[in-house]
C-alpha cells in the first residue's frame, strides 16, 4: 500500500498537487489538518493539471465505506478521487469542515491514529500523543502542526 502523508498546506494548493504528482500512484492520502479546504479542492478536480492524470470526479459526500473506522460521529470522512482513498482531520487553522479532530483507521495491516497534533502539544514533545496512541491501540501515528517532517 502506497500512502501519501500531507499536512499544513495553509492555502498552497500547488504544493499539494506537486507532492501528489511526485508520489503518484497513491492508494491512500492522509491529510493531517491545516489546509482541509486545499485537499478538498484537489479532490474535487477531475484531473491533476500538473501531471495530466485523469483521476475521475471527486466524491465530496460523506457516507459509510465499510472500513469500520472509529469516529465520534459514525460518518465516514473518506473521500475518493478515482481509486484514491483519503483520510482528513481538522487542524487548529481549519475553521470550517465536517472532519474529526482525530481518526483511527486500518491501512497496510496496521491501526493508524491521525490527528493534527495541537491538542496533544506536539511542539513541546510527543508523550501525550504516545499515551493516546497506546490508549487506542494504534500501531502508528500521523500528525502535523510542527511543520517539521519526521519519521521514527
Amino acid at each position: 500500500m502506497r500512502i501519501a502523508v500531507l499536512s499544513d498546506s495553509h492555502g498552497a494548493l500547488a504544493n499539494i498537487s506537486r507532492a501528489l504528482e511526485i508520489a503518484h500512484p497513491i492508494d491512500l492520502i492522509c491529510f493531517a489538518g491545516d489546509g482541509c479546504r486545499d485537499i478538498e479542492r484537489w479532490l474535487s478536480e477531475d484531473s491533476c493539471d500538473e501531471c495530466g492524470g485523469d483521476y475521475g470526479q471527486g466524491c465530496m459526500s460523506g457516507g459509510s465505506n465499510g472500513w469500520g473506522r472509529e469516529r465520534d460521529d459514525s460518518r465516514s470522512h473518506a473521500r475518493s478521487r478515482s481509486r484514491i482513498m483519503t483520510e482528513i482531520v481538522l487542524g487548529n487553522c481549519d475553521f470550517a469542515g465536517d472532519y474529526p479532530l482525530e481518526v483511527v483507521f486500518p491501512a497496510g495491516g496496521m491501526r493508524i491514529l491521525m490527528t493534527h497534533g495541537h491538542y496533544y502539544n506536539v511542539k513541546s514533545g510527543y508523550q501525550r500523543l504516545v499515551y493516546r496512541a497506546e490508549e487506542l491501540q494504534a500501531d502508528a501515528v500521523i500528525f502535523g502542526h510542527t511543520h517539521i517532517p519526521e519519521y521514527t
